[in-house]
């Protein structure tokens, strides 16, 4: 099996692009169009709270990643609040209302168990347990069908995820049947070391080495000329601010509840002409120094400064979106966010 491992998963990023264009093993034809591929890579970051793909040239929107991971922890299936922050998602999963593939609704729902609050409880009680694993894929819905047409525009691309507590330290294993190096990965990170990072607060342990499995690894041939990989030395600072998680179950489930209300609250606000209501209503939900958010952690509040920034950009308050991220304490993540807002200056919705 071909393997990349580093530090970061910036540095594991660059690697990886870089060997797929120069270097492919296979070459695909897609759904999507022809790809450049690896099987069977794994991905080892060994410090998976630097999260952050800064080298991606045009730069990429963590707002996005963050949002997906709130999405996912609290279960829900529709679409209205990502296509807020993306608009262009209906491109990549169909035009319903509700996504087929939706990770944490199979998780929280679809198989008639909260698998995150199990799992929670399972390695609370059994740390040494090896059958902790969180199940995505279905094969009652998400095999193609007898002719070998998929059956949705929106199959899952990640399978399962796999943890174990050793050493005091939690090691996350994320395995994909499918992954887009260039508009899909940088995000499946995002959304799945915020999982492993949580898993660890709630479980009192340190955070272990993340390893991202994917049986094909890719890049689409149009990519090549729409996106490149940079070496600016400030892009690659690494780190996370010291922003060390600790908090419990119960307070996330709480938090990120009451925030993904927030969220669905802002996506109201499209169309919305009163300036000053909209900034009002994006200080109340977004400010780090809003009566809601001074006793988050800060975590939750860097990252309610990034979804803000993106949201603010949206409804046209550049101001706003450029002034919350230098209230942003975790430095990697500010200039990700930073690189997306100047990517999109003009104030358009991308």
């Amino acid at each position: 099996m071909r393997q990349y491992k580093a530090v970061s998963a910036d540095d594991v990023w660059r690697m990886v692009t870089a060997d797929l264009i120069e270097s492919p093993e296979h070459e695909s034809t897609t759904r999507c169009g022809d790809a450049l591929e690896f099987l069977q890579c794994a991905l080892v970051i060994l410090a998976p709270r630097a999260r952050w793909v800064l080298s991606r040239k045009p730069a990429y929107n963590p707002a996005f990643g963050l949002v997906e991971f709130i999405w996912i922890f609290n279960g829900k299936n529709d679409s209205d609040v990502l296509q807020f922050w993306n608009p262009k998602l209906s491109h990549f999963t169909g035009s319903s209302k509700y996504l087929h593939g939706a990770y944490g609704y199979r998780l929280k729902k679809g198989f008639g168990i909260d698998q995150i609050q199990r799992a929670y409880l399972a390695l609370k009680s059994n740390p040494s347990s090896r059958q902790v694993v969180l199940q995505i894929w279905d094969p009652r819905c998400d095999l193609p069908d007898s002719l070998g047409e998929p059956v949705s525009p929106d199959i899952p691309c990640n399978i399962s995820s796999l943890l174990e507590i050793r050493g005091g330290r939690l090691y996350w294993t994320q395995v994909m049947r499918s992954n887009d190096v260039m508009r899909g990965l940088p995000y499946n990170i995002i959304q799945f070391t915020m999982l492993h990072e949580f898993f660890a607060s709630w479980l009192g342990c340190e955070m272990g080495d993340y390893v991202h499995i994917s049986n094909s690894i890719h890049m689409y041939k149009d990519c090549i000329g729409e996106y490149s990989v940079t070496s600016d030395s400030e892009v690659l600072e690494k780190g996370n601010g010291g922003l060390c998680l600790d908090i419990s179950f119960e307070e996330t489930s709480r938090h990120l509840s009451a925030i993904y209300q927030d969220l669905v609250s802002i996506t109201g606000l499209r169309g919305e002409s009163d300036r000053k209501k909209t900034r009002s209503r994006l200080n109340n939900v977004f400010s780090p120094c809003s009566n809601a958010n001074e006793h988050r952690h800060p975590l939750l509040r860097d990252m309610l400064c990034v979804i803000g920034s993106d949201a603010a950009r949206r409804l046209g308050d550049m101001e706003f979106a450029s002034d919350i991220l230098t209230k942003c304490i975790d430095h990697s993540l500010r200039v990700a966010a930073m690189n997306w807002l100047k990517r999109n200056s003009t104030g358009g919705v991308m």
